[in-house]
């Protein structure tokens, strides 16, 4: 009896919930139903529109908090020309960005570039709470994909499927 209620736990836990968008054109799943919002930002070059698909998480056994992707184009200048920023410049700025407004230390972070595609993966940790983050460059879009938890519960699998569910297609 207890391996049925423990295997039922597991399929439960495992079904998974793909977003997709076809423009900019994407997948990613979340453990559970997640919302959708749209704000527009003003910023010194600009109005960003920023998209948000989220879920906060109550049938997550890992503890996890808070599963988030944020998106939006980039300007299409913004690696080019004489004043632009690289995008290895931009991918550590807004990893240090995202530590600072988290009041946490960067634990790690790695990138992976190419002419398509550029990827950054971190993890922050402050005294009480953890994020593992990955940022990604494609499509002429920056996407931001973060899974807040506690600190205690900083190493699990869930975190990892979530990140690398995200395929651009």
């Amino acid at each position: 009896m207890n391996y049925l209620l423990l295997t039922l736990l597991m399929l439960i836990q495992s079904n998974w919930i793909d977003f997709e968008s076809e423009v900019p054109a994407f997948k990613i799943s979340f453990p559970e139903n997640f919302q959708e919002k749209e704000k527009i930002i003003k910023t010194d070059i600009g109005e960003i529109e920023v998209k948000t698909v989220f879920a906060v998480s109550s049938v997550d056994s890992t503890e996890n908090d808070l599963y988030l992707l944020n998106y939006y184009k980039l300007d299409k200048n913004i690696f080019e020309g004489d004043s632009a920023i690289t995008k290895d410049d931009f991918l550590d700025e807004t990893i240090d960005n995202i530590s600072n407004e988290l009041n946490a230390d960067i634990i790690y972070s790695n990138k992976n570039m190419n002419d398509k595609i550029s990827i950054a993966t971190y993890r922050i940790e402050n005294e009480k709470t953890a994020t593992k983050g990955k940022l990604v460059l494609s499509q002429g879009y920056f996407f931001s994909l973060q899974v807040f938890t506690g600190k205690q519960y900083s190493l699990n699998k869930n975190m990892d499927k979530f990140l690398n569910s995200f395929y651009i297609k």
